[in-house]
């Protein structure tokens, strides 16, 4: 009788693991702002949809800010060069730093030259992409990809997504775009057997997970440990599952939200000393052998560990970032699910409308929104009068501030009137206004 092959014995195709370049880190740090400023023009007629800068008085702005805390620190100190370090740096925050600090990343860009691993790709806007079809998956992931390629002179191979938030149908279109592998975190996929590295089967092939542990990544930010106790912890718990896990976490923890002076950077430093420099009795070895078959987890997320993607939908059973007073967390979510509502309803008739009146127009699209990059980084007012036809304008302008107006930030905290709510409401409102559909205005 011939052998059955067992899970255990699977392992990925050597090929697919093949066309990474280099091994997966053990930290992966996720860079970015979301777009901060946004006017359009329509109709001779120049509007402000949001502004989120924080800009006042003397302060510069929280772009600015957060670049001087975390950006230039993770680059001068090499960190972003290490080889235990993946990062990503989300193509609309890129845009921003090459305009405002072209040296940053002409740094970073030098080091890369100097023998540092590429950045991990990225979707270029920050969306909860399963809230999309399929059409509009792969019309962003394609964006991204291009807008990557022109800054780095390469193609990415794997890929973090916003907020990691993931279903099947991204997994197809991300291998279709020719991607090798994806980061999520541990609670994302499900196997019967442990490891840092995963093999998912989609409809279109396999694709790698590469996976962070959540209590570890979250102790850095929250606990601001001591580094000696942290790879301590690090190695227990590796002892205990029988691997190494990875962590994951944003990079803005370093230096913004867990300030240099309180030693965020001392730790990293050290941290990645005692993963380079530990004795071979403790130290972490993150390679792996047999890969084995994992599941993914529909819908989820590493920032809404309730419901998986309810967090931006206002789910009734989600409670991410809301006030303990029941009453205020309903009035929370009742606005949440007013925005997603009406964001989905007029992204359905957008693309409706684009699809009957320009079949094919996404290619068109793709070209166009490039092309309006180092505006919406400056804040310059957005225009597709170049377009020369009034009623395509109208919809790739509508089009455009639907795709902004789905960035995640819109829906993350737990209030009805914060900063960031102006992304989905004032996108609202202003296609409310050049398509004249009234009943897209949010209640709120």
């Amino acid at each position: 009788m011939a052998k059955t092959r067992t899970e255990t014995e699977h392992a990925l195709n050597p090929e697919l693991l093949e066309q990474l370049s280099t091994e997966p880190a053990p930290i992966n740090l996720h860079l970015y702002q979301p777009p901060r400023l946004l006017t359009v023009t329509h109709q001779g007629r120049t509007r402000s949809v949001f502004d989120i800068t924080g800009t006042k008085g003397q302060f510069p702005g929280f772009n600015h800010q957060i670049t001087h805390e975390s950006y230039f620190p993770l680059v001068r100190n090499r960190i972003l060069a290490d080889n235990n370090v993946n990062w990503d740096l989300f193509g609309i925050t890129a845009d921003w730093l090459e305009i405002n600090y072209p040296n940053l990343i002409d740094e970073i860009r030098g080091q890369i030259e100097a023998g540092a691993k590429l950045p991990v790709g990225d979707t270029y806007l920050h969306i909860i992409l399963p809230f999309l079809s399929h059409d509009h998956k792969d019309m962003l992931i394609r964006i991204g990809k291009q807008a990557y390629r022109q800054r780095w002179g390469a193609d990415p191979e794997t890929v973090w997504l916003p907020e990691s938030a993931v279903d099947s149908d991204t997994l197809t279109t991300l291998i279709k775009n020719n991607f090798v592998g994806i980061h999520l975190r541990e609670h994302q996929i499900q196997s019967s057997h442990g490891s840092n590295l995963y093999a998912i089967d989609t409809q279109q092939g396999q694709i790698l997970a590469i996976t962070g542990h959540n209590h570890l990544s979250g102790k850095i930010g929250f606990d601001k440990p001591w580094s000696d106790s942290f790879f301590e912890d690090w190695y227990r718990h590796s002892e205990q599952l029988g691997y190494a896990p990875r962590v994951s976490i944003d990079g803005e923890t370093l230096g913004h939200w867990w300030k240099e002076g309180d030693g965020s950077f001392e730790f990293t430093k050290y941290l990645l000393r005692h993963l380079d420099g530990s004795q071979d009795e403790h130290r972490l070895d993150f390679t792996v052998k047999n890969i084995p078959n994992a599941r993914l987890v529909e819908n989820t997320s590493w920032s809404c560990l309730d419901t998986g993607l309810g967090r931006w939908k206002g789910d009734g059973n989600c409670y991410c970032g809301l006030p303990n007073n029941e009453q205020q967390a309903n009035q929370i979510r009742t606005s949440k699910k007013d925005l997603f509502d009406k964001l989905t309803k007029a992204s359905t008739r957008i693309d409706q409308s684009l699809d009957a009146y320009l079949p094919g127009w996404r290619e068109v699209y793709i070209t166009w929104f490039l092309s309006q990059r180092s505006s919406l980084a400056t804040g310059l007012p957005i225009s597709a009068e170049i377009l020369k036809d009034k009623s395509l304008e109208k919809l790739f302008l509508s089009a455009y501030v639907r795709d902004v107006g789905w960035t995640s930030c819109g829906w993350f905290f737990g209030d009805i009137d914060g900063f960031e709510r102006q992304i989905p409401a004032n996108s609202l409102r202003t296609i409310a206004e050049i398509m004249s559909w009234p009943d897209t205005i949010p209640n709120h």
